[in-house]
């Protein structure tokens, strides 16, 4: 399930967990989260440890590592059978995933992208997991409902610009390698692997 929000997805997750009963021993789920973190749990982490519990986890960017790496391994292994995410699942992620749902298509008040959506939806019937893939998509509205027809399912992929051809973007990204210790030749090298320098070579051969 696709949340648009870090919120929204603990939520959700908290409150389908609360209406389920156990399938796993919270002392064996709470150990396994134990050793990957090799510390004693937080509040936050036991919260974690006890949906788990049911069968339910929550995976976004503030999830800690050891933690997000245990969620997708028992996910994969089918150990969790409803993973809430954000788009941290979206991206470069095989999972044996048959039913995607998609909890929100607006974010900050604006409708996702399409290249964003169809990134959620292909979770979905992954090749070697599952021969086919469910999505659905919740909307407010009749007029919503038309548009993912319009816009998701048939609709144009938007354009692709970099983001460091903004002067201010770029000066800011040159000085955050300066202080991380880039060298000089390691900031070219960085810039030369970078979507804008790919960007504006093919700009230089057309012309």
């Amino acid at each position: 399930m696709f949340n648009a929000t870090k919120q929204d997805t603990e939520s959700r997750a908290k409150k389908l967990a609360n209406k389920l009963i156990p399938i796993h021993n919270f002392e064996e789920v709470r150990d396994a989260l134990v050793t990957r973190k090799r510390d004693e749990l937080d509040e936050d982490e036991e919260e974690l440890a006890s949906a788990i519990t049911k069968g339910v986890a929550w995976h976004h960017a503030d999830v800690p590592d050891y933690a997000k790496n245990l969620i997708e391994d028992w996910f994969n292994e089918g150990e969790i059978k409803v993973l809430f995410a954000t788009t941290t699942l979206a991206y470069g992620i095989n999972t044996p995933t048959k039913t995607v749902i998609i909890m929100d298509i607006y974010r900050s008040g604006r409708k996702i992208p399409v290249y964003e959506w169809l990134q959620m939806a292909g979770r979905a019937g992954r090749a070697g997991y599952s021969e086919e893939g469910i999505v659905y998509t919740i909307v407010r509205s009749e007029s919503d409902a038309q548009e993912i027809e319009l816009r998701y399912h048939s609709g144009q992929i938007e354009s692709c610009e970099p983001r460091l051809n903004d002067e201010d973007y770029l000066r800011k990204t040159i000085l955050e390698l300066i202080y991380k210790g880039f060298s000089d030749k390691e900031v070219i090298e960085f810039m030369s692997n970078t979507y804008t320098y790919s960007y504006l070579a093919m700009i230089w051969l057309k012309s």
